[in-house]
């Protein structure tokens, strides 16, 4: 059963928990959530045009755009957001 879970995750099959940004669960495959992928691009962007992570954290918040589970965004987010996405 482990290693059936394991081929699964690697091919990008959704296992339970929680999902990671830009992403969310549909008939227990993960699927695209446009907002959120567009969400995931702005950071990227502003990060390659010389932003840090604080301050897209800061534009982020400002802008009130909502982090994954609806509340604030912060900069260990904005990070995993870039680690997971570029």
């Amino acid at each position: 059963m482990q290693r059936g879970k394991r081929r699964k995750q690697q091919r990008g099959g959704y296992l339970g928990g929680t999902t990671r940004y830009g992403y969310h669960p549909v008939d227990k495959e993960l699927t695209p959530d446009q907002a959120e992928q567009e969400v995931a691009r702005r950071i990227r962007r502003l990060h390659r045009g010389g932003l840090s992570i604080r301050k897209i954290t800061d534009q982020l918040n400002a802008g009130q755009v909502p982090a994954k589970r609806g509340g604030a965004w912060h900069p260990t987010t904005v990070a995993r957001v870039l680690r997971r996405t570029s």
